[in-house]
């Protein structure tokens, strides 16, 4: 890695569906995230004591044990003001308590849209945050012609 970037991005993903989980835990892997992972409000909290470690939380606005996503991304926000949040839902409608500085993505969508997201949000907070080498710019090519020295 190089020294003049930062390590990988953190991020918590909070969501019921054990298949969307699996399918953006993956995504964000393959972007090089370090994937934290919960499957309802009250397992997500329990990440709280760490909550500067992590860069981006990833909520379902709807989780199925009563503590919903805005709730536990007001909890993150009040221990971390910095962190970048992305919400989704199945819902039209974008949350009713919108916090800050957060993203909405409507349920469906393409899992890579969900990592582009989270980058986004957790290059706010790591500006010189390092990628895959396949996300950098390709070079331009060089001059192949002779140079005089």
């Amino acid at each position: 890695m190089p020294d003049d970037c930062e390590p990988s991005a953190v991020v918590l993903v909070v969501e019921d569906d054990w298949l969307l989980a699996t399918t953006i835990a993956d995504e964000l892997r393959s972007r090089d995230c370090q994937v934290l992972e919960a499957a309802a409000g009250e397992a997500a909290l329990a990440f709280l004591d760490g909550a500067r470690d992590v860069d981006v939380l990833f909520s379902d606005l709807n989780l199925g044990d009563g503590i919903g996503g805005g709730e536990v991304a007001e909890a993150f926000r009040k221990a971390d003001p910095q962190i970048g949040i992305v919400f989704t839902s199945g819902h039209r409608s974008p949350p009713l308590r919108h916090l800050p500085g957060s993203l909405f993505i409507e349920k469906p969508y393409d899992p890579a849209e969900i990592g582009e997201a989270c980058l986004r949000m957790a290059r706010t907070r790591k500006p010189r945050l390092c990628v895959r080498a396949a996300e950098r710019p390709t070079p331009a090519p060089r001059d192949a012609s002779p140079r005089d020295t």
